[in-house]
């Protein structure tokens, strides 16, 4: 079922998708992020970008909010650990620094990064997802723990036989490449633990854009461009053979996407519901 239909001079012209702005996880970190606010104690940081939303992270710096990537980056402080997660080094060189650590991590992040720990004691760890994404190196950092990471069915074939695994995925990494890869290496007999699954809200976001785009005659997303899940939506409604664009905010609306007689509005897992009226109000403009 679709959520919500604007209709403009009578015509039905904008329909939301029906799972839409932040996922739980999302918005979890922006409440901790709050809550450190609301006390008055200063300074505060994240520990790299909150989330992958320049809107938020602008205003979490317009409010005295700001990153830091290393212990020696600035004075201690309170320091909250983003939804992505870290590795266990990591929180315990900002701990032993003097940092007061806020735990902002997505519980579902927080019970893969332990069982990685647990499952590491008699098996190789395999980490599925794209190379360099915050999550990705969160998993690949569990002390002590030596982790592959690959993000292709391509890679599969020069994972060492010999050994047995447990193989995780990347919670917001693409279900079709997730799948391809896990066919590659059902096909090789690898000894492998499929040990986790892609976030139940990341299918079920996925699931609502299908069903979306299904419907319209395209699709407008909006989220940050440095976001995994953003992107994996837009190939998803792409690989539909549905027209699709990308913005971050409704600066990037253009008069081609208020020509559309049908247009499905959706976002990413990082998206304000704010920022998603904000494009709505300007695609009215002139439609």
């Amino acid at each position: 079922m679709v959520a919500c239909f604007v209709c403009y001079d009578g015509t039905m012209r904008i329909i939301l998708c029906d799972d839409i702005s932040y996922c739980g996880g999302v918005r979890r970190a922006i409440g901790i992020v709050k809550t450190c606010l609301s006390t008055g104690k200063r300074p505060i940081y994240t520990l790299g970008e909150l989330i992958h939303n320049p809107d938020v992270c602008g205003y979490l710096e317009r409010n005295g909010v700001r990153v830091v990537n290393a212990p020696e980056d600035a004075a201690p402080g309170i320091l909250v650990i983003r939804a992505h997660g870290v590795g266990d080094g990591v929180r315990e060189s900002f701990m032993k620094a003097g940092y007061t650590i806020y735990d902002a991590t997505c519980p579902i992040v927080r019970h893969n990064l332990q069982s990685i720990k647990s499952l590491s004691k008699s098996r190789s760890i395999i980490v599925v997802g794209d190379k360099g994404h915050d999550e990705v190196k969160a998993m690949s950092q569990v002390e002590g723990v030596p982790v592959l990471n690959i993000s292709s069915p391509e890679e599969v074939n020069a994972i060492p036989a010999d050994k047995a695994y447990a193989l995780f995925v990347q919670t917001t990494f693409s279900s079709e490449a997730y799948d391809a890869i896990c066919t590659s290496v059902r096909k090789r007999g690898l000894h492998v633990l499929f040990a986790n699954k892609i976030c139940p809200s990341s299918e079920k976001r996925r699931k609502a854009i299908a069903r979306l785009a299904a419907q319209c005659d395209a699709v407008l997303i909006v989220g940050g461009r440095n976001s995994a899940n953003t992107k994996a939506l837009y190939n998803l409604v792409l690989s539909l053979g549905k027209k699709v664009w990308m913005i971050e905010n409704e600066t990037e609306v253009t008069d081609e996407m208020r020509d559309v007689p049908l247009l499905g509005l959706a976002s990413g897992a990082s998206t304000s519901m704010q920022m998603i009226r904000k494009v709505q109000d300007c695609l009215e403009k002139n439609a």
